[in-house]
Protein backbone atom coordinates (compact mmCIF):
# COMPACT_ATOMS: atom_id res chain seq x y z
CA UNK A 1 0.00 0.00 0.00
CA UNK A 2 1.20 3.51 -0.80
CA UNK A 3 -0.06 6.92 0.41
CA UNK A 4 1.19 10.21 -1.02
CA UNK A 5 1.83 12.90 1.61
CA UNK A 6 2.15 15.80 -0.83
CA UNK A 7 0.16 16.48 -4.03
CA UNK A 8 -1.29 19.59 -5.69
CA UNK A 9 -4.12 20.16 -8.15
CA UNK A 10 -5.10 23.28 -10.07
CA UNK A 11 -8.30 25.27 -9.76
CA UNK A 12 -8.87 28.56 -11.55
CA UNK A 13 -6.62 27.48 -14.43
CA UNK A 14 -6.37 30.93 -15.99
CA UNK A 15 -4.88 32.24 -12.74
CA UNK A 16 -2.22 29.52 -12.30
CA UNK A 17 1.41 30.04 -13.43
CA UNK A 18 2.50 26.39 -13.48
CA UNK A 19 0.76 23.25 -14.78
CA UNK A 20 -2.79 24.67 -14.79
CA UNK A 21 -3.89 21.54 -16.67
CA UNK A 22 -3.01 19.28 -13.71
CA UNK A 23 -6.51 18.94 -12.26
CA UNK A 24 -8.07 16.63 -9.71
CA UNK A 25 -9.14 14.31 -12.53
CA UNK A 26 -5.53 14.10 -13.71
CA UNK A 27 -4.36 13.26 -10.19
CA UNK A 28 -6.98 10.55 -9.76
CA UNK A 29 -5.99 8.98 -13.09
CA UNK A 30 -2.33 8.92 -12.06
CA UNK A 31 -3.12 7.60 -8.59
CA UNK A 32 -5.03 4.73 -10.17
CA UNK A 33 -2.26 4.04 -12.69
CA UNK A 34 0.48 3.97 -10.06
CA UNK A 35 -1.60 2.31 -7.33
CA UNK A 36 -1.62 5.23 -4.88
CA UNK A 37 -4.36 4.35 -2.39
CA UNK A 38 -4.69 7.79 -0.77
CA UNK A 39 -3.13 11.22 -1.02
CA UNK A 40 -2.82 14.46 0.84
CA UNK A 41 -4.10 17.00 -1.67
CA UNK A 42 -3.80 20.79 -1.80
CA UNK A 43 -4.47 23.52 -4.30
CA UNK A 44 -1.69 24.54 -6.67
CA UNK A 45 -0.55 27.76 -4.95
CA UNK A 46 1.27 29.46 -7.85
CA UNK A 47 -1.31 32.13 -8.53
CA UNK A 48 -0.56 35.05 -10.83
CA UNK A 49 -1.96 37.30 -8.12
CA UNK A 50 1.24 36.69 -6.12
CA UNK A 51 3.45 38.07 -8.91
CA UNK A 52 3.99 41.70 -9.84
CA UNK A 53 2.48 42.47 -13.28
CA UNK A 54 5.34 44.88 -13.93
CA UNK A 55 8.17 42.39 -13.31
CA UNK A 56 7.71 38.79 -12.17
CA UNK A 57 11.10 38.91 -10.41
CA UNK A 58 9.81 41.46 -7.94
CA UNK A 59 9.19 40.25 -4.40
CA UNK A 60 5.56 40.22 -3.25
CA UNK A 61 5.04 40.03 0.49
CA UNK A 62 1.87 39.43 2.45
CA UNK A 63 1.08 42.21 4.90
CA UNK A 64 -1.46 42.53 7.66
CA UNK A 65 -4.33 44.98 7.36
CA UNK A 66 -5.79 47.10 10.13
CA UNK A 67 -9.13 45.62 9.06
CA UNK A 68 -10.03 42.14 10.25
CA UNK A 69 -10.58 39.70 7.38
CA UNK A 70 -8.43 41.71 4.98
CA UNK A 71 -4.81 41.25 3.86
CA UNK A 72 -2.48 43.07 1.50
CA UNK A 73 -0.13 41.86 -1.21
CA UNK A 74 2.67 44.41 -1.42
CA UNK A 75 5.42 44.70 -4.06
CA UNK A 76 8.68 45.58 -2.32
CA UNK A 77 10.30 46.95 -5.48
CA UNK A 78 7.31 48.99 -6.67
CA UNK A 79 6.47 49.95 -3.07
CA UNK A 80 2.84 49.46 -3.95
CA UNK A 81 -0.14 47.46 -2.71
CA UNK A 82 -1.19 45.17 -5.55
CA UNK A 83 -4.15 43.55 -3.79
CA UNK A 84 -6.17 44.32 -0.69
CA UNK A 85 -9.03 42.04 0.28
CA UNK A 86 -9.97 38.68 1.80
CA UNK A 87 -7.69 35.66 1.64
CA UNK A 88 -7.69 34.79 -2.09
CA UNK A 89 -7.09 31.12 -1.27
CA UNK A 90 -10.56 30.59 0.19
CA UNK A 91 -12.31 30.40 -3.18
CA UNK A 92 -10.06 27.59 -4.35
CA UNK A 93 -10.07 25.73 -1.03
CA UNK A 94 -13.85 25.60 -1.30
CA UNK A 95 -13.58 24.27 -4.85
CA UNK A 96 -11.15 21.62 -3.63
CA UNK A 97 -13.46 20.40 -0.86
CA UNK A 98 -16.41 20.32 -3.23
CA UNK A 99 -14.48 18.47 -5.94
CA UNK A 100 -13.25 15.70 -3.64
CA UNK A 101 -16.58 15.21 -1.86
CA UNK A 102 -17.23 12.12 -3.95
CA UNK A 103 -13.77 10.71 -3.21
CA UNK A 104 -13.56 10.99 0.57
CA UNK A 105 -11.88 7.57 0.77
CA UNK A 106 -9.01 8.72 -1.49
CA UNK A 107 -7.93 12.09 -0.11
CA UNK A 108 -6.70 13.99 2.92
CA UNK A 109 -7.43 17.62 1.93
CA UNK A 110 -5.16 20.34 3.34
CA UNK A 111 -6.43 23.91 3.00
CA UNK A 112 -3.93 26.59 2.02
CA UNK A 113 -4.01 29.66 4.25
CA UNK A 114 -2.25 32.92 3.39
CA UNK A 115 0.06 34.14 6.16
CA UNK A 116 -1.63 37.27 7.48
CA UNK A 117 -2.54 37.88 11.12
CA UNK A 118 -5.52 39.93 9.99
CA UNK A 119 -7.11 37.00 8.12
CA UNK A 120 -5.90 33.73 9.69
CA UNK A 121 -8.24 33.71 12.73
CA UNK A 122 -11.28 34.35 10.55
CA UNK A 123 -10.25 31.83 7.88
CA UNK A 124 -9.64 29.06 10.40
CA UNK A 125 -12.92 29.84 12.18
CA UNK A 126 -14.77 29.78 8.84
CA UNK A 127 -13.41 26.36 7.86
CA UNK A 128 -13.76 24.82 11.32
CA UNK A 129 -17.33 26.07 11.75
CA UNK A 130 -18.67 25.26 8.30
CA UNK A 131 -16.60 22.30 7.05
CA UNK A 132 -15.13 20.51 10.10
CA UNK A 133 -15.40 17.03 8.57
CA UNK A 134 -14.41 17.91 5.01
CA UNK A 135 -10.71 18.60 5.50
CA UNK A 136 -7.73 17.27 7.40
CA UNK A 137 -5.44 20.22 8.04
CA UNK A 138 -3.74 23.30 6.64
CA UNK A 139 -0.93 24.14 4.23
CA UNK A 140 1.36 27.07 5.08
CA UNK A 141 3.69 28.44 2.41
CA UNK A 142 6.16 31.02 3.78
CA UNK A 143 7.99 31.36 0.47
CA UNK A 144 4.96 32.34 -1.60
CA UNK A 145 3.88 34.73 1.14
CA UNK A 146 7.47 35.98 1.52
CA UNK A 147 6.83 35.99 5.23
CA UNK A 148 8.24 34.03 8.14
CA UNK A 149 6.03 31.94 10.38
CA UNK A 150 7.45 33.70 13.43
CA UNK A 151 5.49 36.75 12.27
CA UNK A 152 2.22 34.86 12.77
CA UNK A 153 1.10 35.65 16.30
CA UNK A 154 -1.53 32.92 16.61
CA UNK A 155 -2.73 29.96 14.58
CA UNK A 156 -6.00 28.85 16.22
CA UNK A 157 -6.02 25.14 15.38
CA UNK A 158 -4.54 21.83 16.46
CA UNK A 159 -4.99 20.17 13.07
CA UNK A 160 -1.95 18.95 11.15
CA UNK A 161 -0.13 21.63 9.18
CA UNK A 162 2.13 21.05 6.17
CA UNK A 163 4.87 23.67 5.92
CA UNK A 164 6.86 24.44 2.79
CA UNK A 165 10.61 24.59 3.43
CA UNK A 166 13.30 26.10 1.25
CA UNK A 167 16.87 27.34 1.20
CA UNK A 168 15.98 30.92 0.33
CA UNK A 169 13.47 33.13 2.15
CA UNK A 170 12.27 32.89 4.88
CA UNK A 171 15.14 31.69 7.08
CA UNK A 172 14.80 28.40 8.93
CA UNK A 173 14.52 29.90 12.44
CA UNK A 174 11.07 31.21 11.58
CA UNK A 175 9.85 27.66 10.97
CA UNK A 176 11.61 26.43 14.10
CA UNK A 177 9.97 29.07 16.28
CA UNK A 178 6.51 28.17 14.97
CA UNK A 179 7.09 24.43 15.27
CA UNK A 180 8.20 24.67 18.89
CA UNK A 181 4.96 26.31 19.99
CA UNK A 182 2.41 24.61 17.72
CA UNK A 183 0.39 21.91 19.48
CA UNK A 184 -0.72 19.92 16.44
CA UNK A 185 1.34 17.72 14.16
CA UNK A 186 3.68 19.36 11.67
CA UNK A 187 4.69 17.93 8.29
CA UNK A 188 7.84 19.61 6.98
CA UNK A 189 7.96 19.47 3.20
CA UNK A 190 10.90 18.70 0.92
CA UNK A 191 13.02 16.80 3.47
CA UNK A 192 13.32 20.03 5.40
CA UNK A 193 16.08 20.68 2.82
CA UNK A 194 18.25 18.73 5.30
CA UNK A 195 18.49 21.87 7.37
CA UNK A 196 20.17 20.86 10.67
CA UNK A 197 17.64 22.79 12.76
CA UNK A 198 14.67 21.14 11.04
CA UNK A 199 16.30 17.72 11.24
CA UNK A 200 16.71 18.33 14.97
CA UNK A 201 13.02 19.17 15.27
CA UNK A 202 11.92 16.01 13.49
CA UNK A 203 14.25 13.90 15.58
CA UNK A 204 13.38 15.36 18.97
CA UNK A 205 9.80 16.66 18.76
CA UNK A 206 7.14 13.90 18.66
CA UNK A 207 4.77 16.01 16.56
CA UNK A 208 7.19 16.83 13.71
CA UNK A 209 7.46 14.72 10.53
CA UNK A 210 9.36 15.20 7.25
CA UNK A 211 8.26 14.31 3.72
CA UNK A 212 10.47 13.31 0.78
CA UNK A 213 8.65 15.27 -1.91
CA UNK A 214 10.08 15.20 -4.54
CA UNK A 215 13.25 13.13 -4.15
CA UNK A 216 13.97 13.21 -7.88
CA UNK A 217 14.11 17.01 -8.10
CA UNK A 218 15.86 17.44 -4.76
CA UNK A 219 18.62 15.16 -6.01
CA UNK A 220 18.92 16.97 -9.35
CA UNK A 221 19.47 20.24 -7.52
CA UNK A 222 21.01 18.86 -4.33
CA UNK A 223 24.10 21.07 -4.33
CA UNK A 224 21.99 24.23 -4.07
CA UNK A 225 18.61 22.88 -2.91
CA UNK A 226 19.88 20.99 0.14
CA UNK A 227 22.04 22.28 2.96
CA UNK A 228 25.53 21.16 4.02
CA UNK A 229 26.86 18.66 4.72
CA UNK A 230 24.19 16.50 3.05
CA UNK A 231 24.23 18.41 -0.23
CA UNK A 232 27.66 16.89 -0.90
CA UNK A 233 27.09 13.52 0.79
CA UNK A 234 24.05 12.53 -1.26
CA UNK A 235 25.12 10.55 -4.33
CA UNK A 236 21.75 9.20 -5.52
CA UNK A 237 18.06 10.02 -5.00
CA UNK A 238 17.72 6.98 -2.73
CA UNK A 239 20.33 8.53 -0.41
CA UNK A 240 17.64 11.01 0.64
CA UNK A 241 15.89 8.12 2.37
CA UNK A 242 19.19 6.73 3.66
CA UNK A 243 20.26 9.92 5.38
CA UNK A 244 16.80 10.83 6.67
CA UNK A 245 16.55 7.41 8.32
CA UNK A 246 20.05 7.84 9.71
CA UNK A 247 19.27 11.27 11.14
CA UNK A 248 15.67 11.05 12.39
CA UNK A 249 14.65 7.38 12.23
CA UNK A 250 12.08 5.64 10.08
CA UNK A 251 9.06 6.66 12.20
CA UNK A 252 9.07 10.30 11.04
CA UNK A 253 9.53 10.00 7.27
CA UNK A 254 6.68 10.33 4.76
CA UNK A 255 6.69 9.31 1.11
CA UNK A 256 5.65 12.27 -1.04
CA UNK A 257 5.57 13.11 -4.74
CA UNK A 258 4.90 16.88 -4.92
CA UNK A 259 3.02 16.30 -8.18
CA UNK A 260 2.83 18.05 -10.58
CA UNK A 261 6.38 19.23 -9.81
CA UNK A 262 7.45 15.65 -9.16
CA UNK A 263 6.00 12.58 -10.84
CA UNK A 264 4.88 9.20 -9.54
CA UNK A 265 7.01 7.09 -11.84
CA UNK A 266 10.27 8.62 -10.60
CA UNK A 267 9.27 8.94 -6.95
CA UNK A 268 8.04 5.35 -6.61
CA UNK A 269 11.13 4.06 -8.40
CA UNK A 270 13.37 5.95 -5.98
CA UNK A 271 11.50 4.62 -2.96
CA UNK A 272 11.91 1.05 -4.21
CA UNK A 273 15.58 1.60 -5.07
CA UNK A 274 16.26 2.45 -1.44
CA UNK A 275 15.86 -1.30 -0.72
CA UNK A 276 14.23 -0.74 2.65
CA UNK A 277 13.28 -3.61 4.97
CA UNK A 278 9.57 -4.37 4.63
CA UNK A 279 8.61 -2.92 8.02
CA UNK A 280 10.53 0.30 7.31
CA UNK A 281 9.02 0.52 3.82
CA UNK A 282 5.49 0.22 5.21
CA UNK A 283 6.11 2.99 7.73
CA UNK A 284 7.37 5.41 5.11
CA UNK A 285 4.86 4.31 2.47
CA UNK A 286 1.73 4.85 4.56
CA UNK A 287 1.83 4.06 8.29
CA UNK A 288 3.67 7.22 9.34
CA UNK A 289 1.25 9.42 7.40
CA UNK A 290 -1.69 7.92 9.26
CA UNK A 291 0.00 8.93 12.53
CA UNK A 292 1.00 12.37 11.25
CA UNK A 293 -2.57 13.26 10.22
CA UNK A 294 -4.17 12.46 13.56
CA UNK A 295 -5.58 15.34 15.57
CA UNK A 296 -8.09 16.00 18.31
Amino acid sequence: MLFDSHAHVAFGAKDIRFRPEYTLETLIDEMDRFHIAKSVVMINPLFKLFKCPKDNKHKITVQDSENSGVLKLYCLQCQKVLYEGPDPMREFNLELMDAISGYSDRFFPMLTVTLANSTIPGEVEFYEKNYPKLFTGYKLHPRICFRGLDEISFFPSNRPVLIHTGVDYPPTPTNVAFAKKYKGNILLAHAGRFDPDLIFLAKNFPNVYIDTAPSSLMFKGHITDLLPPFNTLIESPADIYKYLIQEIGEDKILFGSDVPWGNYEDEISILHSANLPQDVYEKIAYRNLISALKFG
